[in-house]
């Protein structure tokens, strides 16, 4: 198996897989986006060992696509308001996995937001 992301910059498409890159990975923050340093994909049990142990915190990866087979060129697209979990450290950002997978995130728009309160 071969996992990979997939995010746009401008007019390139950036693939990130299982090893560190200098390309980086965006995620949200309060501001928008950031770009942090990309190290590569964590299972769900050491992401959660990692960030009790106040060593990591979760962060939302915001990116097009993955796949769990890029060598075959099967890509899954994320819909508008998805993301995929990501853990932070202190040298970068992992990409978390669950079966196989990148765990993938739900979320609501500000419009979504405010229509539920």
């Amino acid at each position: 198996m071969s996992l990979a992301i997939r995010w746009r910059l401008n007019y390139r498409n950036i693939t990130l897989t299982e090893d560190p890159s200098p390309e980086g990975v965006p995620i949200s923050v309060p501001e928008g986006r950031r770009v942090e340093p990309w190290l590569g994909f964590i299972n769900a049990e050491t992401a959660e060992k990692w960030v009790h142990a106040s060593k990591a915190t979760y962060v939302a990866l915001v990116v097009d696509a993955y796949s769990n087979d890029y060598l075959g060129v099967r890509w899954e697209a994320l819909g508008t308001n998805e993301t995929l979990n990501g853990c932070k450290v202190k040298g970068g950002v992992y990409c978390i996995v669950e079966q196989q997978a990148p765990q993938l995130t739900h979320t609501l728009s500000c419009s979504q937001s405010a229509k539920q309160h």
